[in-house]
């Protein structure tokens, strides 16, 4: 299980739930791609955390290892995307952008919420690449009018 792993649960609750693009954008606030990972997760957490919680403790695991700390060494941050790594992959800390691991939980609930933060950076990155691809169609059809 690796990035494959991560990706496979991302897509499928993308899928199961209809989540789009347009779910990584705050009303009221336009296009702020450095929201886009925090609107994402206040929009779907909950329905994440419904699926990771059936999930089996060595799942979460692997799943929470595949999330990326802002200060990773294969992760310098891109200039114009705040949070977003050079590969173009949403970190751990761009979900939140604080701390948040509950002081009092038990390891088990600090595993869901590892791995959901994890899920929710990969379906950011998923759903910003749908975004990306849309915008370049859109746009290579208005040159062609």
């Amino acid at each position: 299980m690796g990035d494959k792993y991560i990706s496979n649960v991302a897509q499928n609750i993308i899928g199961k739930f209809d989540i789009t693009w347009k779910d990584l954008r705050r009303t009221g606030l336009g296009d702020v791609p450095e929201f886009y990972a925090l609107t994402l997760y206040a929009k779907c957490s909950l329905v994440v955390r419904g699926e990771v919680k059936q999930m089996r403790p060595e799942t979460l695991g692997k799943i929470a290892v595949q999330g990326l700390a802002r200060n990773d060494p294969r992760t310098d941050r891109h200039p114009k995307r705040s949070g977003v790594t050079d590969e173009g992959k949403t970190s751990l800390y761009a979900v939140h952008n604080e701390n948040y691991l509950p002081t009092y939980a038990s390891g088990r609930e600090v595993l869901i919420e590892l791995a959901v933060t994890a899920i929710v950076a990969e379906m950011t990155d998923i759903l910003r690449e749908k975004m990306d691809r849309d915008a370049s169609r859109e746009a290579s059809t208005s040159e062609g009018i």
